[in-house]
């Protein structure tokens, strides 16, 4: 956590462009600006992907360094920080890669058996979410954290993995069963 807690002071308030201006200039300051600015949100992006928190800080300071790397590539064709979390994505699914990632493909009747009751999430907290999807076996944990949390299309990450894109949903749906199966009980336990 040293990671984060050495990142709680406010970045000053520079605008995005003139950081990517002033980055591409080489200036220290603004790299440092621009990485306070996004760390611990792109942490994370990296923590819900890779799951072990010393990983995660390792995977961003990586990817930082190919954001200020390819920072002149930069075109604002995307948002700055949607262009910074493909980054941080690309890296965390690289050290996903080293190990051996297993997707198992479910069929749908497997997936519909297990149960959803909307009404007992009304009290569950995102921090909940996180350590409940920390959880599930990797290959759904990767899949619901990049379909879910970070809004990537299953075409997008059937090629990101290099899984078929059924094999995406089929990961998506079991991992959302199992999610909102672990949530449910744990509702129970905490009333």
């Amino acid at each position: 956590m040293e990671f984060l807690v050495s990142l709680t002071q406010k970045p000053e308030l520079l605008n995005p462009i003139e950081l990517v201006h002033q980055c591409r200039e080489g200036k220290r300051k603004a790299q440092y600006e621009l990485f306070r600015m996004y760390a611990t949100p792109m942490y994370h992006v990296a923590r819900r992907i890779v799951a072990d928190p010393m990983e995660s800080e390792e995977v961003v300071q990586e990817a930082f360094v190919k954001v200020f790397e390819k920072i002149h590539s930069f075109e604002g064709r995307a948002t700055l920080g949607a262009w910074i979390k493909r980054i941080v994505v690309n890296q965390a699914l690289n050290e996903v890669r080293k190990r051996k990632m297993v997707f198992d493909n479910v069929e749908d009747a497997q997936i519909a058996d297990l149960p959803i009751e909307e009404d007992d999430y009304e009290d569950v907290t995102a921090d909940m979410i996180n350590e409940e999807i920390n959880l599930l076996p990797e290959g759904c944990r990767i899949v619901v954290s990049l379909h879910l949390l970070e809004e990537y299309k299953h075409t997008e990450i059937a090629e990101m993995l290099s899984i078929s894109e059924s094999t995406s949903r089929s990961q998506y749906m079991r991992g959302r069963k199992m999610l909102a199966a672990r949530l449910s009980e744990r509702m129970k336990h905490e009333l």
